[in-house]
């Protein structure tokens, strides 16, 4: 699977034009099934047919005091296990290398970087939670996030629905009644699960085994060969 700070190298078409491209950004510490399938479905909802679904593990995102608990590599090696036999998908470390540059991760400068790579024709959106659409208005640059790419917006709690989404937004007193419709128009149907990392974190500290449809079994043995998240450190595989 690609991973890297340079899009062109993994998706270019086969007349060297760029493909869709859904990006997917987050923290990802650590990958969890709902971040997976989610975007999957979302991929094959609002982008056109052979679009990539590339996910951008951030160094610290803005918005938060603390950075990730893992290693920025182990992040990196989660996504890769979790995103084993997915078709046309990618992991993107442009914003990992910045911030080794003394940038931080704001999604402005991701986006700038992704339509340099990309050009003006290809299609390019960024798949973005519900409750984070209602604060988008913090973002840094936000307006001209806008202007480079559009959102997919993924419902979750405690932005449930549509209603909320909108009451959300018009507390905000930044976006015009035109404005909230837009963000409405961009809501993707799909399943809503209450699944966060945080909760993860805390039942796999507590000794849990969170199975499959939490996290990804290959990504399950990688937190605990590696002692992440409070688990205890387990001894190396059998040889085969």
């Amino acid at each position: 699977m690609p991973a890297g700070a340079n899009l062109p190298d993994f998706l270019a078409g086969p007349a060297g034009d760029a493909r869709g491209v859904l990006l997917f950004g987050g923290t990802f510490d650590p990958p969890h099934s709902a971040h997976i399938g989610l975007s999957q479905l979302a991929r094959g909802t609002a982008m056109p047919d052979g679009s990539w679904l590339v996910f951008v593990p951030a160094a610290r995102s803005p918005h938060k005091h603390l950075g990730p608990s893992a290693s920025d590599n182990q992040r990196v090696c989660m996504l890769q296990l979790a995103l084993a036999g997915v078709a046309s998908v990618a992991v993107w470390t442009e914003e990992i290398e910045r911030a080794h540059e003394g940038g931080a991760s704001f999604w402005v400068h991701t986006l700038r970087a992704a339509r340099a790579q990309l050009g003006p024709s290809s299609t390019l959106r960024f798949l973005i939670g519900a409750d984070q659409a209602a604060s988008f208005h913090k973002w840094k640059d936000y307006r001209e996030i806008l202007r480079l790419a559009e959102p997919v917006v993924m419902l979750r709690p405690p932005v449930s629905d549509a209603h909320a989404l909108d009451s959300a937004l018009r507390q905000a007193g930044e976006w015009t009644p035109a404005d909230r419709a837009w963000w409405i128009d961009r809501i993707v149907e799909l399943p809503v699960f209450d699944t966060n990392a945080t909760a993860l974190r805390e039942r796999l500290a507590a000794g849990e085994s969170l199975g499959a449809e939490q996290l990804h079994p290959e990504v399950e043995l990688f937190i605990r060969e590696h002692g992440l998240y409070g688990t205890r450190q387990q001894p190396d595989r059998p040889s085969k």
